[in-house]
């Protein structure tokens, strides 16, 4: 039987950002290997978006076992798609193709679907991770107390 949630027991912060990090990671290399390999823009904005994305939810809301883990991978997914679309549009605006918040506000909403869309292995490959990496923090923080 499992024991009641201990908030005691919860991992640090600092432990918990690392494996989520890694996580990220690892879920947008799955993305760009099954979309485009070849493209060195992809990697260079996907990778540090994703860790940057699993660092902060795994700070935030360090998950103590798998379930939690997994969900929180999941959940990075739509994290990560509207941080992409924000920055998208961004600089869709700094170049001067949108003007005004309506256009913004539709450009973002674009690349959120464009982006959505295309997170099937990438959401997948967060969502397994996050579930190693929850379990083994969980199994960490046991050990600490």
């Amino acid at each position: 039987m499992q024991e009641p949630f201990n908030s005691n027991s919860r991992p640090s912060r600092r432990r918990a950002a690392a494996a989520f990090a890694a996580v990220g990671l690892l879920a947008a290399a799955a993305h760009v290997l099954t979309t485009e390999p070849e493209s060195m823009r992809l990697w260079r904005e996907t990778l540090p978006l994703a860790a940057l994305i699993g660092a902060l939810a795994g700070a935030v809301l360090r998950p103590a076992d798998w379930r939690r883990g997994a969900l929180i991978g999941l959940l990075a997914a739509p994290a990560f798609a509207l941080a992409y679309a924000l920055a998208e549009s961004a600089m869709m605006a700094g170049r001067g193709e949108i003007a005004g918040a309506g256009e913004w506000l539709a450009a973002v909403w674009r690349w959120f679907v464009v982006v959505i869309r295309q997170a099937a292995v990438g959401a997948l490959a967060a969502a397994l991770g996050g579930a190693v990496a929850g379990h083994w923090l969980g199994g960490r923080a046991a050990n600490a107390d």
